[in-house]
């Protein structure tokens, strides 16, 4: 399940990897590893389903927590706990530092055990694992992949039904690519009112207005805030040059 802040949109590959980690956590299996390309979502997925099995559970970010070599306050809170769902996010962050810091890993997931945790390790790099000197300890692994056109076809139709297209020119997008593109669009007849310089008012509402000319009003930022409050600015509709130009300025970054 992804909460896009739009509409909630099941994802065959997303509910697949909650399957796994349910059956994971009901298991004998003491570690699970997810991976999957930046943007799948796999956080977040980890995120909802620790919230919804295990309200005590503990979730670290390696990058965050591991900027003191001794990491104290991890060691301190799985001590406290035990046979908890604890997640380490970003683990392919140790590929990039000292080695010290890889082993203080390796020395808190030996405490997991002791304390009878279930680990879920997160990564968007798993060949990266393989380097490392020890293997890590989990028995199942699965893939969150990039969204089929069929999932891009369902959020886009929940979210933007009438640039249907859409779907087509985004078979690349990750789910949070996807999601940034279509708050982009949404959100772009707003930005048109707060960055435009001049209005023109008909019939005691301000329209925008590309050209400026003698009779053309000017509105401070309260004031287009006010304004699109009240209803007294008209919100114009996207065409799809707007939502094709959005595309690509976002292909270009």
């Amino acid at each position: 399940m992804i909460q896009t802040g739009l509409n909630i949109v099941l994802e065959d590959s997303v509910k697949e990897t909650l399957e796994q980690l349910n059956k994971f956590k009901e298991g004998p299996f003491s570690g699970i590893l997810i991976t999957g390309r930046p943007g799948t979502g796999k956080t977040f997925l980890c995120k909802y389903f620790a919230q919804i099995n295990d309200s005590c559970h503990l979730f670290f970010n390696c990058v965050n927590e591991f900027q003191n070599l001794e990491a104290s306050q991890m060691v301190e809170l799985i001590k406290q706990e035990r046979k908890k769902l604890v997640f380490f996010d970003d683990l392919e962050y140790f590929s990039f530092v000292q080695q010290e810091k890889y082993y203080k890993l390796i020395e808190i997931l030996k405490i997991c055990q002791e304390q009878e945790h279930k680990l879920v390790l997160i990564t968007q790099s798993p060949e990266k694992l393989d380097l490392y000197p020890q293997k890590l300890p989990y028995d199942k692994a699965t893939v969150i992949l990039l969204p089929e056109k069929k999932f891009r076809e369902q959020l886009i139709a929940k979210n933007l039904p009438q640039f249907n297209f859409l779907s087509g020119l985004t078979d690349s997008y990750s789910i949070s690519d996807l999601i940034s593109l279509i708050k982009d669009i949404q959100m772009e007849p707003l930005r048109k009112i707060i960055n435009c310089q001049s209005f023109e008012l008909i019939d005691g509402q301000y329209h925008v207005n590309e050209i400026i000319k003698e009779s053309s009003l000017q509105l401070s930022y309260d004031e287009k805030l006010k304004f699109m409050q009240e209803g007294k600015i008209k919100i114009e509709q996207l065409e799809e040059k707007d939502v094709r130009r959005i595309l690509n300025e976002k292909k270009r970054i």
